[in-house]
């Protein structure tokens, strides 16, 4: 039932994933043909972007730091573009470089410094040898470029990957292919590309359109990549993760394939950390003392004897009322089994090993 087609899917290599095909590569496909510059009006890549402007104008065929001379656009995020650029004082293994340059102002400095140590951490951590290391991305450099105003923008530079984008988290669209036929990137022509990618100017901001160039015909091992959001787990860290709409309970919600509940004020609409606890305390009771004082936050929304201490009312939300897929058998055991884990204090949940034990997980795996 369930539980044995979630251990299906997740035996599966990450690389047999068809999800993994439904993001641009960078590959083979033929000439590439020019075409006119479009006046369209209807905003275009980064262009959607609130306050694009601040991203780097970059031009095709432009050399980067004495070092890195642009050949083609790979993609675009919220606040960063990513370029295909052949190095200049290439090695034998290293002639092109993906380099990924942030907007001016819209990213907080301190987040780009994070996203830069964390990759150097990442290159110099643990055994060299580890077999792990070799499934995750690393920084070969970082700078600084200014633009025409004058305005700053930190520069990083990878490996070239296969199906190169731009997002946040670890997810599937974090994890990329590395790039097997280098010969992939030798069509790439400045000029040939400047003609056909060039969508249209803005201002004296030149878009482009990111590279496709097919499907690949063969695949490179599976790499994790865009470390902005990770965090030094030496540390101690109490800041919100997450966007408001991935935030516990977010995998139920993928689960039931509707949401639990929505952290949203009923006034306004709008997300509050006070609300999504409401309900949160619906539905698992109180928190303990103990868990409270572990928290430097709690004071906001619970007296000293851990008694709710805000305007809005806890909710009532249980696990039966929410629990509506028709593909759980026994729902009573698969319940129990969840509420192994969903528990305040982190010492009671159950461990793996438990879990593996349980008698509905068991009884659901010989029953089919």
């Amino acid at each position: 039932m369930f539980s044995r087609a979630l251990f299906l899917q997740l035996r599966a290599p990450v690389s047999q994933r068809p999800p993994l095909l439904s993001s641009p590569f960078l590959c083979r496909a033929g000439r590439v043909t020019s075409r006119s510059t479009s006046s369209s009006a209807i905003p275009f890549e980064e262009e959607r972007e609130v306050g694009f402007q601040k991203f780097y104008p970059m031009s095709l065929g432009e050399v980067i730091n004495e070092k890195y001379k642009v050949v083609a656009k790979l993609g675009f995020g919220s606040a960063s573009t990513i370029w295909c650029c052949r190095s200049l004082a290439y090695t034998k293994t290293n002639k092109y470089a993906a380099l990924k340059i942030y907007a001016h102002d819209l990213v907080a400095e301190d987040e780009i410094d994070n996203e830069t140590a964390i990759y150097k951490h990442l290159s110099t951590a643990g055994n060299p040898d580890y077999p792990g290391k070799m499934y995750v991305r690393t920084i070969q450099d970082s700078f600084f470029v200014t633009s025409r105003a004058g305005n700053p923008h930190q520069c990083l530079v990878h490996e070239v990957l296969s199906n190169d984008i731009l997002s946040s988290d670890v997810k599937e669209e974090n994890i990329l292919l590395g790039l097997v036929d280098p010969s992939i990137v030798e069509q790439l022509n400045a000029k040939e590309i400047a003609a056909s990618g060039l969508y249209k100017s803005v201002n004296g901001y030149n878009l482009y359109k990111s590279a496709n160039f097919g499907i690949p015909t063969k695949f490179g091992r599976p790499i994790l990549c865009d470390f902005s959001l990770a965090r030094n787990g030496q540390v101690e860290h109490y800041h919100n993760i997450q966007p408001d709409p991935y935030r516990a309970p977010e995998v139920w919600d993928m689960f039931e394939n509707r949401r639990m509940f929505d952290g949203l004020d009923p006034e306004t609409g709008k997300y509050g950390n006070r609300f999504h606890l409401a309900s949160i305390v619906g539905l698992l009771g109180p928190p303990p003392l103990e868990f409270l004082q572990r928290s430097e936050c709690s004071s906001v929304y619970f007296y000293d004897r851990g008694n709710w201490k805000c305007l809005n009312p806890v909710l009532s939300v249980s696990w039966e009322d929410s629990e509506r897929n028709p593909e759980v058998s026994n729902k009573k055991g698969f319940l129990d089994f969840v509420c192994k884990m969903v528990r305040w204090m982190p010492e009671s949940r159950a461990s793996p090993s438990e879990l593996l034990g349980d008698p509905w997980l068991l009884g659901d795996v010989e029953g089919q």
